[in-house]
């Protein structure tokens, strides 16, 4: 769903595709933040990621590691 893009070779940088809400619906985990997010602020969500193709995650904790939920635009 997210893929890859090569850039340097000692890691992948992932970017969001452009059909990304035909695969990721408000509540679904991901377990990688994209390359193209970007830290923002607004209202009750508090801090979340703003990425391209209007998809937005809330960082949190889940079974020890940093999962990123997928939020609705605040």
């Amino acid at each position: 769903m997210l893929y890859p893009q090569i850039g340097d070779a000692t890691q992948d940088r992932y970017q969001t595709p452009p059909n990304v809400k035909e695969f990721f619906s408000p509540g679904m985990l991901i377990g990688v933040l994209p390359d193209d997010c970007v830290a923002a602020s607004s209202g009750a969500v508090g801090d979340y990621y703003r990425c391209d193709y209007h998809l937005n995650l809330k960082a949190e904790g889940y079974a020890g590691r940093t999962v990123y939920r997928v939020i609705e635009a605040p």
